[in-house]
């Protein structure tokens, strides 16, 4: 399904096909349900994807949320930061087109304060997508 998803953002598919958001939709109801057997590179390129798309699959991405803020006490267990970086961009980018972006707070917060922590480890791409993060 990530797959899927990163192809059809890659490929700007709602600019070439009709019924790419049907689509879309689709891959977003099927990852919901199997939301707990993605790795932490999985959620990162998933929601890239849905950013992409300028798409905000409002359940997955509380879903993601949930798994994400809920492997550790420390939070976002497994995550490295190159998946830190892509996911708080992407949930900027999506924030930017949600209709319940102040719900996803909680989540942008804490993979900032992730990042933050880690900064010596982010490429330039990496400190640039946190800060694009900490803009909007």
């Amino acid at each position: 399904l990530t797959t899927l998803v990163w192809a059809m953002a890659v490929a700007r598919a709602e600019d070439t096909f009709e019924h790419a958001g049907d689509a879309s939709d689709a891959v977003a109801q099927q990852a919901a349900s199997s939301y707990r057997e993605f790795s932490p590179q999985n959620i990162a390129m998933t929601l890239w994807a849905f950013a992409k798309l300028s798409q905000a699959p409002e359940p997955l991405v509380f879903l993601f949320q949930r798994q994400a803020c809920s492997d550790d006490s420390d939070g976002l267990k497994g995550f490295d930061a190159m998946q830190i970086s892509t996911t708080v961009w992407a949930m900027a980018r999506i924030a930017e087109v949600s209709k319940h972006a102040a719900k996803q707070g909680m989540f942008r917060t804490l993979l900032i304060q992730k990042g933050c922590k880690r900064l010596v480890e982010f490429s330039e791409q990496g400190i640039a997508h946190l800060s694009f993060a900490l803009s909007n």
